[in-house]
């Protein structure tokens, strides 16, 4: 059954629910919280209480208990909906009234600010605080418009197709009409940012400097392979730039529409800021879900409920610098910000998880073909190929598909499997499944009870080894060329680079050295377990 909106504005308990308690935890709420909130007030510490019924108050500054009583007092007295602080009061509230919520020290006063308007917020007029006759069309903001509408609104009021950017020049929307812009603007919207080489181009001619410094869009010629001219305006929210828009003009601006396109960009601004936070938050809400999952904290099921499973299934991904103990703290986040958006190519909403020197990530899993894990392994090996050739190298493993708490932890052993076998030096490629290496993960388990045993390697292999390395021969490895290719002469003698007799020679030479009969399986497996178990020991060595 869909919840009805109570008269005024969503329920206290709806907010709640929309945030979770990783952002607002109820402290208090003697009457409930069905209660209906229309507005956000913040409360400054040095003026008298001003609430209305309905409002959430946010006390910022209050740091004593005896502050959240007398807050509690005053909001209630007005019938305030709640009262919203950070300071971890513990003493009992009035007995009837106003709720009393404790906001988690990791969001900030902007962030939850931002969110609640958001979301008790119908609309918001177009230009506020501005002459309405800078705006062309006279729509109103609706609250329930994306970024996407936000772009066809603007591009309406200048006549001239646009794309929103953030600050490291990503598409974030873009509107209608594209076609009457050029090839540069359909490169740019089909990979969701500008071309490095426009972007380097900007940069020399100071572009971003000029855009970031003025209030007042800013019209530039074309470059480079550009038949359109720009006119670009930055976005401002709170004094901080948080992106901006270009449009793409193939008729000159008019001074009308110069001033609707300064106007627009404060309100896309505003969007953009919100969008972000929202974003932002949600995101690090769900990858903190995840790292409880991965740590097997005591509200790891309840953590998995909360990522949908068991209707939810994800398959998990781990990166790593290929040298342990590699990469500094910001090369690490670097790391986990650049897989997180590599990832969204084929899932945009990825969790996230860095832990010790190792980034996991959750894929959310859907249907074929991005369910393949062959397509998400070509994107690792991609995504590695490519930061390790500007930096330490990188690797990846790939987990099984997950639909619980313990399969994803059985998929994390899967991913730590990988990477452990690509630190051993038994395989060289970059990424891959644990299905690629189960062998070498066999022969790594091995080593692990040897060691621990103190265990030597004896027999057939011992004797090999001893014989080889007294007389510079390569009678093991013979042995391990043999197994490889099951027995066929020409393909082991290819691969030794010598000729089949040669081969057949040092076969024979690798029964009377050692004493094994090549025609007992067993015997010939246990020999080369053997030669594999002391490669592994000397390269740890």
């Amino acid at each position: 059954m869909i919840e009805e909106l109570p008269a005024g504005g969503p329920s206290l308990r709806r907010i709640l629910d929309t945030l979770g308690t990783g952002v607002l935890r109820v402290a208090h709420a003697p009457l409930g919280l069905e209660a209906a909130v229309t507005a956000v007030t913040i409360q400054d510490p040095s003026e008298p209480v001003r609430v209305s019924a309905g409002e959430i108050l946010l006390g910022v500054g209050v740091e004593r208990d005896e502050q959240v009583v007398a807050l509690l007092a005053a909001a209630g007295a007005r019938g305030a909906a709640a009262v919203v602080v950070k300071h971890p009061f513990q003493g009992p509230g009035p007995a009837h009234g106003t709720a009393l919520l404790h906001l988690s020290g990791a969001v900030s006063w902007t962030q939850i600010t931002t969110l609640l308007k958001g979301l008790t917020e119908a609309d918001e007029p177009w230009g506020s605080g501005g002459s309405g006759e800078s705006w062309e069309s006279g729509q109103a903001w609706e609250s329930g418009e994306d970024l996407f509408a936000t772009a066809d609104a603007v591009s309406a009021l200048i006549d001239a197709p646009l794309v929103i950017e953030d600050r490291s020049a990503r598409v974030l929307a873009y509107s209608g009409g594209q076609e009457r812009a050029d090839e540069v603007r359909t490169h740019t919207i089909l990979a969701r940012r500008d071309p490095d080489e426009y972007v380097e181009l900007h940069r020399r001619r100071k572009v971003f400097d000029q855009l970031h410094a003025s209030s007042r869009p800013l019209v530039l010629a074309p470059m480079g392979d550009e038949r359109v001219p720009r006119a670009a305006v930055a976005l401002r929210a709170g004094g901080e730039i948080v992106g901006s828009m270009w449009a793409a003009t193939a008729r000159e601006l008019t001074e009308k529409q110069l001033d609707a396109y300064a106007e627009a960009a404060k309100v896309v601004a505003l969007r953009v800021l919100r969008a972000r936070a929202v974003t932002d938050l949600d995101t690090r809400l769900r990858d903190d879900l995840l790292g409880e999952i991965l740590a097997g904290g005591a509200g790891a099921t309840a953590a998995g409920g909360r990522l949908g499973f068991p209707r939810q299934h994800y398959r998990l991904v781990a990166a790593q610098f290929a040298e342990r103990g590699a990469g500094t703290e910001d090369q690490l986040r670097e790391l986990a910000a650049a897989l997180r958006m590599h990832l969204a190519a084929v899932r945009p909403h990825c969790l996230v998880r860095r832990m010790g020197d190792t980034v996991y990530a959750a894929v959310p899993a859907g249907t074929l073909p991005a369910d393949d894990p062959l397509v998400l392994l070509r994107l690792l090996e991609d995504f590695t190929e490519h930061r390790s050739r500007t930096e330490p190298g990188v690797r990846a493993g790939l987990g099984r598909r997950a639909g619980t708490v313990q399969e994803l932890r059985r998929s994390r052993d899967d991913c730590d499997t990988v990477l452990r076998v690509m630190r051993s030096g038994q395989i060289e490629a970059r990424a891959a499944r644990a299905d690629d290496v189960r062998m070498q993960a066999l022969l790594l388990r091995l080593s692990d009870v040897m060691a621990a045993n103190g265990e030597e390697l004896d027999g057939p292999a011992a004797a090999l080894i001893a014989y080889d390395a007294k007389h510079r021969t390569t009678l093991a490895g013979t042995l391990l060329t043999h197994f490889a290719v099951f027995g066929d002469a020409r393909a082991a003698a290819a691969r030794l680079h010598v000729h089949p007799n040669t081969y057949r020679y040092r076969l024979r030479r690798v029964t009377e050295v050692s004493g094994l009969d090549l025609k007992d399986p067993d015997a010939v497996l246990a020999a080369v377990l053997h030669l594999r178990l002391h490669r592994l020991v000397r390269a740890r060595d």
